[in-house]
């Protein structure tokens, strides 16, 4: 996997992925904004307000807050807690979609900022707290893939990478799984299987590579 198509820390609690997508502004706008077509790249979304001061909500265990900024169809950024409570830890932490025109399509390019020093509740490592979670940036690398599909009209999931334990799957399906499932059935599980090799085969490509890369604390941090 190239190196420039991981995520990239601007400092110790900044990141960022950089994507170029053969398509129009507003059509890559509306994949990132719209709820029917977040659900299908990301996670579907139970509240969704896109706009400055609007709310939003991922699960009902709190992934929620505050549209802090919407410009359509150039930038929307999600704020913490703001009104209603959150897992977020603080107001400062955000995550943005920026979106610009560039010849043969659109640059999207994602920002995602937490609060110095407030520990990561899903990361015991303190080295590899929020932003740097391999598990997060492997997710969002996941799904910035399946929004190419999504923008390109390709089924979602189709274009996984072969992964080191791809043929033991795909032999496990066609051998090993009972003759109870059907086609389609095993069609669905394997994409399954593959999608969640595909996603730790990043996880730990991810581990390597905050270690490698993210710039020490600064300041109060």
């Amino acid at each position: 996997m190239a190196e420039g198509y991981l995520a990239r820390f601007i400092d110790h609690w900044t990141i960022e992925f950089v994507r170029t997508y053969p398509h129009p502004i507003e059509r890559v706008w509306k994949a990132v904004t719209d709820p029917a077509e977040v659900a299908i790249w990301f996670i579907p979304p139970t509240v969704w307000e896109p706009k400055t001061g609007g709310r939003y909500r991922f699960h009902d265990d709190g992934f929620a807050g505050i549209v802090q900024a919407a410009d359509p169809p150039s930038l929307i950024r999600f704020g913490g807690p703001g009104h209603g409570g959150s897992r977020w830890p603080s107001d400062e932490s955000y995550f943005q979609f920026e979106l610009e025109p560039v010849e043969g399509g659109t640059l999207l390019r994602y920002l995602q900022h937490a609060s110095p020093g407030v520990p990561d509740p899903d990361e015991p490592r303190p080295e590899y707290g929020s932003p740097g979670r391999p598990g997060a940036l492997a997710g969002w690398h996941h799904a910035f893939e399946e929004l190419s599909e999504l923008l390109d009209g390709a089924p979602i999931g189709s274009r996984l990478p072969p992964t080191r334990l791809t043929d033991i799957v795909s032999n496990w399906a066609a051998m090993g799984m009972s003759s109870e499932f059907t086609a389609e059935q095993k069609a669905r599980i394997l994409k399954g299987l593959r999608a969640r090799e595909f996603h730790f085969e990043l996880t730990d490509i991810y581990t390597d590579h905050v270690r490698a890369t993210r710039p020490p604390k600064t300041g109060g941090g």
